[in-house]
């Protein structure tokens, strides 16, 4: 299942085939410590999944998603197996959770969910947090099976971008989008890539951080332009919030989408990106 509610997991929390992870993470521009905030207030027995932790650090972008093998090795220094389910959540409500989950997705584990509204909602209900750290019962044998061909290089995107055969669809704002405002992150030009389409990702939640409903998501792409049966490629700024994109198109059943690791942080750092400004 794609969703779980606060109810069912505080019904099921203390599961021996559970793992809750807290995937919080902010914008570096903000100055905020997801991880202190996770010692500070969690709910019970959650662990911490660091996004900029977990992830391949031998190259100059953030939080680029791990090999098996490091991944693999997290996992069985956090406790996880193969066979349990896991549910991811963050502060906002649905922001980092789903690049959590599409890692998890991406290397296989198919029995992962968001905690529907995440921690946002949890708090609105005045569901109990702790700030005692679950102790992590090491595991030896966690065994990814990546998927490689969902996720795309800057090669393959400028390869497509020439070629002209694929979708792309951005979750930064429209202004980002269309080169009116400017990027968060100095001396990254913003616009987009050609035969890009753009969706927020702001607009996939409610104001209480639930997913709005299948209906809605249907008509937002369709107000998007983007045709829904031909590839699609999600993208934004560094790769986190493409993958709310990819939640929500696989919640409503679409298939062959691709996630653009990099991102505009990667494609727009590169002289011969073709840059599209509205």
């Amino acid at each position: 299942m794609h969703l779980v509610e606060t109810n069912w997991l505080s019904e099921n929390l203390g599961n021996e085939n559970l793992v809750v992870l807290d995937a919080t993470w902010h914008m570096p521009n903000l100055n905020k410590d997801a991880r202190q905030e996770y010692w500070d207030a969690h709910i019970d027995g959650a662990v911490f999944f660091d996004i900029d932790r977990i992830a391949d650090t031998s190259v100059n972008l953030p939080h680029m998603l791990p090999d098996e093998a490091l991944f693999n090795a997290a996992m069985d220094e956090m406790g996880i197996t193969n066979d349990h389910h896991i549910v991811v959540y963050d502060g906002y409500g649905f922001l980092s959770s789903a690049r959590a989950w599409w890692t998890f997705k991406v290397m296989g584990h198919e029995k992962v969910s968001i905690l529907n509204g995440g921690l946002k909602k949890w708090n609105a209900e005045s569901r109990a947090t702790t700030a005692a750290l679950a102790k992590a019962n090491a595991t030896n044998g966690y065994k990814a099976n990546l998927n490689a061909s969902s996720v795309k290089d800057i090669a393959q995107m400028h390869a497509h971008v020439a070629a002209n055969d694929i979708q792309t669809l951005d979750a930064r704002s429209a202004g980002r989008f269309s080169g009116v405002d400017p990027e968060p992150r100095a001396g990254l030009s913003s616009g987009h890539m050609p035969n890009g389409f753009n969706l927020p990702f702001v607009q996939l939640a409610n104001d209480d951080g639930t997913v709005v409903s299948k209906a809605e998501i249907e008509s937002l792409l369709s107000a998007s332009g983007i045709d829904m049966n031909m590839p699609i490629v999600t993208t934004c700024g560094s790769g986190i919030t493409a993958a709310n994109l990819w939640f929500a198109m696989d919640y409503i059943g679409i298939k062959n989408l691709h996630l653009f690791d990099g991102s505009w942080t990667e494609y727009a750092q590169h002289a011969d990106s073709v840059i599209v400004k509205d």
